[in-house]
């Protein structure tokens, strides 16, 4: 892991909107990662062409890097967080690049999420 990945997930971490600090709830059901939940890679692969082609901010970040952003952003929501303090913070650590990055994530890794935002 590179030290800006290594820094966006201790933001993600610290504000406590993944649960690594201060979340009192347990996850109740398994999430599934981008690898179990895609095990061909093709959302993979369209979430990376989305951000690449939307983002170009985040161009030095590598694609693991991306697509563990993406997952955190989701266990997030998935944990009961704010869909707006998750596009705060991933707006934080992207350099307001969060919309793009969410909403790619959203569609490819979980899609169910997408109603938390008046889709």
């Amino acid at each position: 892991m590179n030290r800006s990945t290594a820094a966006a997930l201790a933001v993600l971490c610290l504000s406590g909107l993944t649960g690594c600090v201060g979340h009192a709830e347990p996850v109740t059901r398994p999430v599934p990662s981008a690898a179990t939940a895609d095990p061909s890679g093709v959302h993979r692969e369209a979430f990376l062409a989305t951000v690449r082609q939307q983002a170009p901010g985040l161009s030095a970040e590598s694609d693991e890097s991306l697509v563990s952003l993406a997952n955190q952003a989701c266990l997030s929501l998935r944990q009961g967080r704010e869909p707006g303090m998750v596009l705060a913070a991933l707006n934080e650590v992207t350099t307001d690049n969060g919309a793009t990055l969410l909403g790619a994530g959203l569609s490819a890794f979980c899609p169910e999420q997408l109603n938390k935002f008046g889709q």
